[in-house]
């Protein structure tokens, strides 16, 4: 059994707390939702009661859903059959009663919610993850970041949280909370680590080099929540939401946020509690994600779905490309394509901070390491954007949209499909976010 396929096993085990299902839709590849259970908003709600026998709301942990005016509820209606997983279904039926109701009340259909509750996460085999597993390095980056600012966050990155140590004190850039540490391993005693396991503190290393340091992130924790299976790299629509929520209670929000996951979707629309979170956010804040990641035989049309939420038209999508001693880019052999993508830059061999532990078939980590995948491309180009909005002193937004327009048309097929070129190496610092 491959690390993937173990992943898959304790992702779909159907013994976790709240177990996941696979959408089974030949045209969303490996689309994942949360077995037996909607999101609803006040509006449907209003049309359309849920209440026991048939439903529980899922208040516990969830009471921030109510500032967004919406709810989730689990379906304890028994199933007829164990399997397949009958969601979906129920989710669609539900939804057809809740419109037909509208249209007897003479109210817009569409401006009723019941929708599927997604799931984030990814690798090559569920997109939005890194390229592979992390390879071990001793090679210390060749010129260390500004020391950090002593103000609030500036940035933020939505991953699995954050964890101490790393080849320079990452620690002293971050500015989390309680429940933003990384669970980091699958056997703590022995420091076995997940396959995603210091993911977000990889990430934000590579966007406080890239931004090169002076800066302080909020690292919150949007996947890999301990009581929900651990450091595989997957939350949920709500585990980002309430990331996003929190945020926006704070007295400043970030300029610049770093999401490194993805999903697809029915409707092709972000999912609803983070769509409706990130509207709230002031237009100057640029959100920046990851275009998803594929598995190298995946087919031309699986390459072209779109994935969310990079390709929201309020994020940036960022896919993942290479350059050889030549001159020559080409596209990188798990990078997703299409209009919805709109910057490329590095995302392979990628060096950054990392964590401690063991990782079965790769070897010891000692703070350091290289990575591939559109998850580290992602925050190649929101570090930029950051590094400018904050010498310039103007928004992110303006800086982003600036930059993007500077940016030549990738030299390298397939066209149209990678957005714009973004090559670090040509800015003013000349970082080469790469181990070579």
């Amino acid at each position: 059994m491959t690390w993937r396929d173990d992943r898959r096993a304790r992702l779909l085990d159907p013994n976790r707390q709240r177990p996941v299902a696979e959408l089974d839709d030949d045209a969303l590849p490996d689309s994942l939702i949360r077995s037996r259970e909607v999101i609803v908003n006040d509006l449907a709600l209003s049309l359309v009661p849920l209440a026991p026998p048939v439903y529980s709301e899922m208040t516990e942990g969830f009471s921030f859903l109510a500032d967004l005016g919406l709810h989730l509820f689990h379906i304890d209606e028994p199933s007829p059959t164990p399997s397949p997983d009958d969601t979906r279904v129920l989710v669609e039926d539900l939804l057809a009663t809740v419109r037909a109701a509208a249209e007897a009340e003479h109210i817009d259909p569409d401006l009723v919610v019941v929708s599927l509750h997604y799931v984030w996460g990814g690798d090559p085999r569920y997109h939005g993850g890194p390229g592979g597993l992390p390879s071990p390095t001793e090679v210390p980056w060749p010129r260390p970041p500004r020391p950090p600012s002593d103000g609030l966050p500036v940035a933020a990155v939505l991953d699995t949280g954050y964890a101490t140590g790393g080849q320079f004190n990452l620690a002293a850039y971050l500015r989390p909370d309680p429940t933003d540490t990384d669970p980091l391993y699958l056997d703590p005693a022995k420091k076995i680590l997940g396959p995603e396991g210091g993911h977000g503190t990889f990430v934000a290393g590579v966007l406080v080099r890239m931004a090169d340091g002076a800066i302080s992130v909020d690292p919150g924790r949007a996947l890999d929540d301990p009581s929900d299976g651990g450091a595989d790299g997957f939350g949920d629509d709500t585990s980002v939401a309430r990331e996003l929520v929190e945020m926006l209670q704070r007295p400043t929000v970030p300029r610049v946020i770093n999401m490194s996951f993805s999903t697809t979707t029915t409707d092709g629309l972000t999912p609803i509690s983070t769509r409706t979170a990130m509207a709230r956010f002031p237009a100057t804040t640029v959100f920046v994600a990851s275009a998803g990641t594929h598995d190298p035989t995946a087919t031309q049309a699986s390459r072209l779905v779109p994935r969310l939420p990079a390709a929201d038209p309020r994020v940036v999508g960022v896919a993942s490309v290479d350059v050889d001693g030549q001159g020559n880019w080409t596209a990188s052999e798990f990078t997703p394509w299409g209009p919805w993508v709109d910057v490329c830059t590095f995302g392979e061999h990628i060096l950054s901070t990392y964590v401690e532990g063991e990782m079965p078939g790769v070897g010891g980590f000692h703070g350091r390491a290289v990575w591939d995948g559109t998850s580290f491309a992602a925050p190649v180009f929101a570090g930029e954007v950051l590094r400018r909005s904050l010498a310039w002193k103007v928004s992110a937004s303006t800086v982003c949209d600036s930059l993007i327009k500077s940016l030549p048309a990738v030299p390298i097929k397939p066209n149209g499909g990678l957005g714009r070129l973004y090559d670090p190496r040509s800015t003013q610092l000349g970082i080469d976010p790469r181990l070579l």
